[in-house]
């Protein structure tokens, strides 16, 4: 009986309201009775414009995926810490620049950590080369391991990630499709910021959009405005962190634009590292 229920909760989807926010207490379950590959890709299609969530949509943990490639350990190598020693700016949104892709949703699949590994790569290209070009989350879904960190060293391997429409998103884990002659962009090394250091996360984000891992329990419990509840330091949950004020963090997730304020949420900012903000904080370098 039990795996029935984590069979369905996986499977389950669900229409909902447009033009409203959603809380976790809003969604419903429902399966399909054609599990097959090709039903759930065709109702992924068919409501992939923010219509569908389920509950399973926060059942963030981070399972171990299958890689193409048995040396992904090897490239922590060029994990390396980072500073910038300049004046940073006491606000700061790159959603006003120009560089922050549009918020999409991952659907009922564990992917927000393929959503924020490609975001952090397009924003800081783009802020580089002053081009936006979409990034393909199902490369990584499909040929890496999750976690944003393992999937830019992933993208180290690989040579590249390739654009998303040349490997557009289904959230199901396939065959490596991977192909260098669709990448849309490449990275030389992968940075980290001091684990717990927010006033280092700061200075990452004064220069670029940085990925970050918190609590799914504040996206469980997000509504609105400044989220400032206690919250554990479990690292499940991927976002992409594009700004702050003196108070909080914007952060912007790919729960598709009906979820909080049009996608995104504000964290409070400098309250003992809430939610683990600043415990897996990384970006690439070009």
């Amino acid at each position: 009986m039990k795996v029935s229920i984590l069979v369905a909760a996986f499977l389950g989807i669900v229409v909902c309201p447009v033009a409203r926010a959603f809380s976790y207490d809003d969604f419903n379950l429902d399966t399909y009775k054609d599990e097959s590959d090709d039903q759930l890709f065709k109702a992924f299609e068919n409501r992939r414009n923010d219509q569908w969530n389920s509950r399973n949509y926060f059942s963030e943990e981070y399972e171990e995926s299958f890689s193409e490639k048995d040396d992904i350990n090897n490239e922590f190598k060029n994990v390396e810490s980072y500073s910038l020693d300049k004046e940073i700016p006491a606000f700061i949104n790159w959603t006003h620049e120009g560089v922050v892709s549009p918020v999409e949703n991952q659907g009922n699949f564990k992917n927000s950590w393929a959503f924020a590994a490609a975001g952090v790569i397009e924003s800081r290209k783009t802020i580089k080369t002053g081009k936006l070009v979409i990034l393909s989350k199902q490369n990584l879904v499909d040929c890496c391991k999750a976690g944003t960190t393992f999937a830019l060293g992933c993208i180290l391997v690989l040579g590249g990630i390739d654009t998303e429409t040349s490997y557009s998103y289904r959230g199901l884990r396939g065959g490596c499709r991977f192909q260098r002659r669709n990448v849309g962009a490449k990275i030389k090394k992968v940075y980290k910021v001091k684990p717990g250091d927010e006033l280092g996360l700061e200075k990452k984000v004064a220069e670029g959009p940085v990925a970050a891992d918190i609590s799914r329990e504040a996206i469980k419990k997000y509504t609105g405005g400044v989220y400032n509840k206690p919250c554990k330091d479990t690292k499940n949950y991927s976002v992409l962190v594009v700004g702050y004020s003196k108070d909080f963090w914007i952060l912007k997730t790919s729960m598709g634009v009906n979820w909080g304020e049009k996608g995104y949420m504000k964290l409070a900012r400098n309250k003992n590292n809430l939610c683990g903000i600043a415990s897996s904080a990384t970006f690439p370098g070009f």
